[in-house]
């Protein structure tokens, strides 16, 4: 694994920038790179490629993210509140203990992710993939041969690959069933199970 320093970084950034304009450049590639502890805050990182990086305590505060690839990264204790992590694969990733924060991870890729610890405070999960992710609060057996219920923190519900919060579900959970071809049975015993959730939230 190749250790960086900061000014290497820095270049390589800047590098990733005027990739991204189209106007020469090269894009980030930081796999299998140790870039833990190094400053990223605010950074265009748009479809960079970091998987398998160390980057345990980085700071990636608002930088953008959207669509880069960290998947197998190592994110514990990495300070990523407000980051844009739309459309992020984050597909293994360990985010023990990493601030999330407000960061908007809709339609991110999250399946085996550890968020065990990681702090989700006002993070938007809406569309992202948390099927087989740990660091849920609770898993409910859901209807028999279907999908488990896994419960996230600050009201983040994942029924399959569907990831929504709880407020939503309750509104649209009839069309969701429908629309993945639940019969009314299945639909009605989810509801009651999103039901009983609103109603110890």
């Amino acid at each position: 694994m190749k250790r960086l320093t900061q000014e290497e970084l820095n270049k390589k950034i800047l590098d990733h920038r005027i990739w991204m304009q189209d106007a020469g450049g090269k894009r980030a590639e930081f796999s299998d790179c140790d870039l833990s502890g190094l400053d990223m805050s605010g950074a265009d990182l748009r479809r960079a490629d970091l998987q398998e990086a160390d980057l345990q305590g980085a700071y990636l505060r608002e930088a953008d993210l959207r669509e880069a690839n960290l998947q197998s990264a190592d994110l514990k204790r990495t300070d990523l509140q407000g980051a844009g992590l739309q459309w992020v694969n984050l597909h293994g990733a360990d985010l023990q203990e990493a601030d999330l924060r407000y960061t908007d991870l809709w339609g991110a890729n999250l399946r085996y992710a550890d968020l065990w610890g990681a702090d989700l405070e006002g993070a938007n999960l809406e569309g992202a993939a948390l099927q087989e992710a740990t660091g849920y609060i609770q898993k409910i057996e859901g209807v028999e041969d279907r999908w488990d219920v896994a419960i996230f923190p600050h009201g983040w519900i994942a029924i399959g690959c569907k990831t929504h919060h709880l407020d939503y579900w309750i509104e649209h959970y009839q069309e969701i069933g429908e629309d993945q071809r639940l019969t009314q049975e299945e639909i009605d015993q989810y509801g009651e199970i999103l039901k009983s959730l609103k109603e110890v939230d």
